[in-house]
């Protein structure tokens, strides 16, 4: 369990940045006029929404794309496809990002 900032106990969210995921995006009711949902795959760069309240109601997760856009989904239609930092091209930093070059001793 996680503690939040107003003292309640929590479960973990179910993704890590950096985590590889695959998913359907989420769009809002107002703009599925203009916007479908599609499918995706990408790096986690945000759990939550990011606004107090509003993840009681939606889950939300935001993933990278290959073409750096990025797309917002549901957690609940979202999928772990590999964990954050198992992909050496993740480097520690995580999130497809290569960590600092080792330094050699000398």
């Amino acid at each position: 369990m996680v503690r939040t900032t107003n003292g309640a106990d929590v479960p973990p969210p179910p993704f890590r940045l950096g985590d590889r995921v695959r998913g359907v995006s989420y769009v809002p009711p107002e703009r599925r006029r203009w916007e479908r949902p599609e499918p995706f795959e990408g790096v986690v760069v945000q759990v939550g929404s990011g606004y107090a309240g509003v993840d009681a109601r939606h889950a939300y997760l935001w993933t990278r794309l290959a073409d750096h856009t990025e797309r917002q989904s549901l957690v609940s239609e979202t999928v772990l496809v590999e964990p954050a930092g198992e992909d050496p091209a993740d480097g520690p930093t995580g999130a497809g990002v290569p960590g600092p070059a080792p330094v050699s001793p000398g």
